[in-house]
């Protein structure tokens, strides 16, 4: 929590007002306009949305349908800018699509890859290709750490902010008002943000130019990515498709379900606008799932997963006890839990909370709730947004819903009891953490890094922080199994389970599968401080093929590791009289330990290598590199392709076996050792 600083915030405000009152001035003079007239070509509405990652950009602006020939973008690095004019001897041209938009307008839409990052351009727009607009510019992130802001319904409309509203004196109360101060704070306090997430209702009327206009006139969103989502208050009018151009649509559903990334985090936007039924509810979810889908399989190795959707399924006001919502609620959660999704941005209810983890429809229990950060939980974040102009606001529901079967029937225990909460109400939801309706328009800003993700959320008349929340995600766990790579028939095999990276670890739950056909266990043993929990559980595949299941548990306080630490033992006996390849698979790796304060916590892993193969034989000379129980040309074919390998080489584990001498090394000894014990 925390206020902040700025020289002369009350000289600022009135300097701001003053500007907004010029800027509403020329505003009416062209109501229409976004950009000020100059000679040559006028955008109207102009934005910028993401396009497919970070070095990608899409544009979108409206013209008269009298003179819409073609969509065109100019762009150039700023730096090659020369006295104010556009450098289009070193400026790039793509050529997008037009249409027919609302009466007498038409939509031009195109978009540019490859940019480079941390890189300043400036770029203007053409619906002839030949006369431009005036030059606008933007700047793209760099390839790490960045910041974004979310905003929620701004709902903007031709009239004043909720009544209760608390604004600056200076200035006016509209929503158009207080949607230019919240973009006025952003750009002045957060210049640097990459782009700007909405949780849908940008505007109250679906087919309303005007309001369109007011969302587009802050002069910073010519410069901003906006990343929009479908409201019920855009519902399925054409404006919303014809003011943005978003990437990665999915073919085939509703408008409004796409994805993007930025660096190490992947956004898939949904459309939760319509109003389903139970006997409905399929079709959407089908579409959002198909999108999800996409979006991760395309993205496997992302560190973070955003959805941005608009009805918010855990909220404490009003709207969550819609029919509506409660139908999305539990399909939207199961989504959730499936894509493994970090965060759920929404909106719809005006009143900005954060829940509590959730996975399987409950509340994950294994997570400090009393700190401003938590590391490595399990489950999904909830964040409902506020109004970003002032426009109403929802209060806090004072009872249970009134109809007893949706209780039971779809959430379980409604409230808790007796919990104070913001001092007026008796209970809160169960999703619920952190709930608080001041009734002023807010914003977040969301810090994303490699292994954190932090929010800090603003009131926009104070511009104090009131809540600060940061997720970290550990590197995680590395675990191997490695073995013997061969071994003569009768004798036993030995095999190692290892870790590395782990804190405080306590507890590992493993399977793996046997090749019964050419192996019997023999012994299991923890290692290193860990003991086995009651055996190995065994579950047989089919075709000889059997599955195990063992726990590990240390008992003293957990073990800390950087480098490799073995933990568990394998020993098989193999049948006397079977030759030939036997496997072991080590198929699944769970990892718990205990955080800073001694609480149970989730430990990521990874395995790196999950499959030893060894070669059973009658006999095995040290030089029969290739196993095939006599010594040729073969095996000194085989030494030499991995001539000069040496231990630690990424290959070794294969490559061991032309090291004959034992040297750790494949060089001209081990060949020479070789020829001269080929069988001729």
């Amino acid at each position: 929590m925390g206020k902040l600083k700025m020289t002369n915030y009350a000289n600022y405000k009135k300097f701001v007002s003053i500007a907004l009152t010029l800027c509403i001035v020329f505003s009416i003079l062209s109501v229409n306009m976004v950009v000020a007239a100059e000679p040559g070509f006028v955008a109207e509405t102009i934005t910028l949305q993401p396009g497919s990652t970070a070095r990608d950009i899409n544009f979108n602006w409206y013209s008269d349908q009298t003179d819409n020939a073609a969509s065109t973008v100019q762009i150039a690095k700023k730096v090659d800018m020369i006295n104010g004019n556009f450098p289009e001897d070193k400026a790039i041209t793509v050529y997008g699509t037009v249409g027919d938009a609302s009466a007498g307008k038409s939509y031009h839409k195109a978009g540019v890859t490859g940019l480079e990052p941390n890189t300043q351009y400036v770029y203007r727009v053409s619906n002839d290709a030949t006369t431009y607009s005036k030059i606008y510019t933007f700047k793209t992130g760099g390839t790490d750490d960045f910041q974004f802001i979310a905003v929620g319904d701004p709902q903007l409309t031709t009239g004043n902010q909720d009544s209760d509203s608390i604004h600056s004196a200076d200035r006016t109360t509209t929503t158009r008002a207080g949607w230019a101060n919240t973009l006025d704070l952003i750009s002045q306090y957060f210049p640097d943000v990459s782009f700007m997430a909405g949780t849908g209702d940008q505007i109250d009327t679906s087919n309303s130019e005007i309001q369109y206009t007011y969302y587009f006139e802050p002069n910073c969103l010519s410069s901003l990515p906006v990343a929009p989502v479908v409201g019920n208050h855009e519902g399925t009018a054409g404006n919303f498709g014809w003011h943005f151009n978003v990437p990665n649509e999915t073919p085939g559903s509703a408008f409004g379900n796409y994805w993007y990334t930025y660096n190490n985090a992947l956004f898939v936007v949904l459309n939760t606008s319509p109003s389903p039924s139970a006997s409905t509810i399929n079709n959407y979810i089908s579409a959002f799932d198909a999108t999800l889908k996409a979006a991760t399989e395309a993205n496997p190795d992302v560190s973070w997963i955003f959805v941005q959707h608009h009805k918010s399924t855990a909220s404490p006001a009003s709207h969550q006890t819609d029919s509506d919502v409660l139908v999305w609620t539990p399909e939207i959660e199961a989504l959730m839990d499936k894509y493994n999704v970090d965060f759920v941005l929404a909106g719809h209810d005006h009143i900005y909370s954060r829940s509590w983890f959730i996975q399987d429809h409950a509340k994950v229990e294994d997570v400090d709730y009393s700190a401003n950060s938590v590391t490595n939980p399990q489950g999904t974040l909830y964040i409902t947004m506020s109004t970003g102009s002032g426009l109403k606001y929802y209060d806090f529901r004072t009872s249970a819903p009134a109809s007893p079967a949706w209780v039971t029937s779809i959430e379980g225990l409604y409230y808790e009891a007796a919990t104070p909460f913001s001092g007026t109400l008796t209970g809160k939801p169960w999703y619920t953490n952190i709930g608080i309706q001041y009734k002023v328009p807010q914003f977040t800003v969301i810090d994303v890094t490699a292994n954190s993700v932090t929010f800090n959320t603003y009131r926009t008349d104070t511009m104090e922080s009131f809540d600060t929340y940061t997720v970290i995600k550990s590197a995680p766990a590395v675990v191997t199994l490695s073995g013997v790579a061969d071994i003569v028939v009768g004798n036993d095999a030995d095999y190692i389970v290892s870790v590395s990276g782990v804190d405080k670890l306590a507890t590992v739950t493993l399977k793996f599968e046997v090749d019964g056909a050419y192996f019997n266990g023999k012994s299991f043993t923890g290692l290193n401080g860990f003991e086995v929990l009651g055996g190995v559980e065994w579950t047989s595949l089919g075709n000889d093929v059997w599955m195990g299941r063992v726990v590990l548990v240390n008992l003293n306080g957990g073990i800390s590791s950087t480098g490799a630490l073995d933990i568990f033992e394998m020993v098989f006996a193999s049948n006397s009289n079977l030759l030939g390849t036997a496997e072991i698979r080590l198929v699944d790796a769970v990892l718990s330990g205990y955080d800073n304060a001694d609480k149970a916590v989730y430990i990521d892993s990874l395995i790196v290598n999950n499959l030893v193969q060894t070669t059973i034989g009658q006999y095995f000379s040290v030089y029969d590199v290739n196993r095939d129980g006599v010594v040729d040309q073969l095996d000194l074919t085989v030494a030499q392709m991995f001539f000069m390998a040496k231990e630690g080489d990424a290959n070794w584990a294969t490559a061991k076996r032309a090291d004959v001498n034992g040297d750790g090394r494949i060089d001209i000894e081990d060949l020479i050792l070789i020829l001269k014990n080929i069988v001729w």
